[in-house]
């Protein structure tokens, strides 16, 4: 035989509100450090970037200008294949 729902603490509804926003809050404050973390690994993972790249142009022994003009031509090369495949 059924006994019925438990009458509701209006109370306990206010505690688990509370427990609630507080869990909200840790999360917030637990993604902003999350965040943070990630872009500091970017930082870190461009600065390698960087290291890597002015380490292979020295290997190159070319100059700078060298190197400017080999990525303009590339560079040009890739925007006349665009136009190219619009048409």
């Amino acid at each position: 035989m059924p006994r019925g729902r438990k009458p509701v603490n209006p109370q306990s509804l206010q505690d688990q509100m509370a427990a609630l926003t507080r869990q909200i809050e840790e999360c917030e404050t637990e993604l902003k450090n999350l965040k943070i973390k990630k872009k500091e690994l970017s930082r870190q993972i461009e600065a390698k970037q960087k290291d890597e790249l002015y380490s292979a142009f020295m290997k190159s022994g070319k100059t700078l200008e060298d190197i400017l003009g080999i990525l303009s031509e590339d560079t040009a090369a890739e925007a006349d294949e665009n136009s190219a495949e619009e048409n």
